[in-house]
């Protein structure tokens, strides 16, 4: 024989699976985003280095790579003095 309580929360749950379902699905999407943002940063990166380590730093500063960076460095840099203050 099933408790009353286990049929009571049983019966509950289809209710609020929609809820926990869309909330998975704005999460995924979330995590998405900053996967692609932070795969991006890595290959700006990653660019960065090889360009730096082939000494052609002053040509690197041109490329649309280090405009990313340069972007990525700004926005966290904003973020962080809103932390701070």
């Amino acid at each position: 024989m099933v408790p009353s309580t286990s049929i009571s929360a049983a019966e509950d749950k289809p209710a609020s699976l929609p809820a926990e379902i869309k909330g998975a699905v704005e999460k995924l999407s979330q995590l998405k985003e900053e996967k692609t943002f932070y795969d991006s940063t890595i290959a700006a990166i990653t660019k960065a280095v090889a360009a730096l380590e082939k000494g052609v730093a002053g040509g690197f500063l041109l490329t649309s790579a280090a405009a990313f960076l340069r972007k990525v460095i700004r926005k966290k840099t904003i973020d962080m003095e809103k932390i701070q203050s």
